[in-house]
């Protein structure tokens, strides 16, 4: 059997994206799908894309994407990867440094980029606790932040810089941001992770015409959810809530037949 040789073709990757990511595809692919419906190009910001698996993918996937980090070399090694993916149209590497408040807003604004205009917010293995509650001045109505990084109780990284307190998300961005799933889980090598999905917003649903949800949905009214049975100990044991609209999406699964609209 021949052994394919050489870089693999456009839509293949040899890599995988980060695991929130990948958990939220569904999430991702109706509000994608739903922006497309309306005309609009879904627009998504990844703040400290590193390698950029996260941005080419996505990118491939027909998101318009905005990726920042302060490496220099890599923010180039993924501008060449879009590149080969035949994506490049839809990416933009920006090099920054984010050292203050006001400096995530300050170098969009410098690219020519306004306040609420992108339909997504991905974070990964970053934290840059001066500028993160700029983040949700960036979501237009119905957009999603997913967050994903270390948390206190790992054995590295330990410095207080660079990992989250167990709530601190949640009492970060929960006076404006619809919750959806807040979780620290641990990943392939055992380190724990934030598994964290808000949206700015709601995303309204639209039923198919032969379909009868009259009396299941009450007037997509909040609610709270808990998981059922929380563990008592380790990963997963805060208890934490999870505020979503009855109905609609949560914890990044669909209901069948139902898409997904927005306000």
């Amino acid at each position: 059997m021949a052994t394919q040789k050489g870089r693999s073709p456009p839509g293949h990757f040899l890599f995988r994206s980060s695991p929130l990511i990948e958990e939220s595809t569904f999430l991702l692919e109706h509000l994608r799908s739903a922006l497309e419906d309306r005309g609009d190009n879904p627009h998504v910001l990844d703040i400290g894309c590193g390698s950029g698996r996260d941005a080419i993918i996505m990118a491939s996937k027909g998101w318009q994407v905005t990726a920042l980090d302060r490496d220099e070399k890599g923010v180039k090694r993924c501008g060449a990867l879009a590149a080969r993916q035949g994506c490049n149209d839809l990416f933009r590497g920006v090099c920054v440094e984010l050292k203050k408040s006001g400096d995530l807003l300050d170098v969009l604004r410098r690219e020519g980029h306004s306040d609420r205009q992108y339909d997504a917010v991905i974070v990964n293995r970053t934290l840059h606790r001066e500028t993160l509650p700029e983040i949700a001045s960036l979501l237009r109505p119905g957009g999603l932040l997913l967050y994903h990084t270390f948390t206190e109780g790992n054995s590295h990284p330990t410095d207080p810089k660079s990992v989250l307190g167990v709530s601190e998300l949640r009492d970060t961005f929960s006076p404006t941001l619809d919750i959806l799933r807040d979780e620290i889980l641990p990943v392939e090598d055992g380190r724990l992770l934030t598994f964290f999905v808000a949206r700015y917003a709601l995303l309204m649903m639209r039923t198919p015409s032969n379909m009868n949800l009259a009396g299941s949905v009450q007037d997509l009214k909040e609610v709270s959810t808990i998981n059922s049975n929380p563990p008592k100990n380790g990963p997963g044991a805060t208890g934490v809530t999870s505020r979503s609209c009855q109905g609609c999406v949560e914890f990044g699964m669909g209901i069948p037949g139902l898409t997904l609209g927005m306000f």
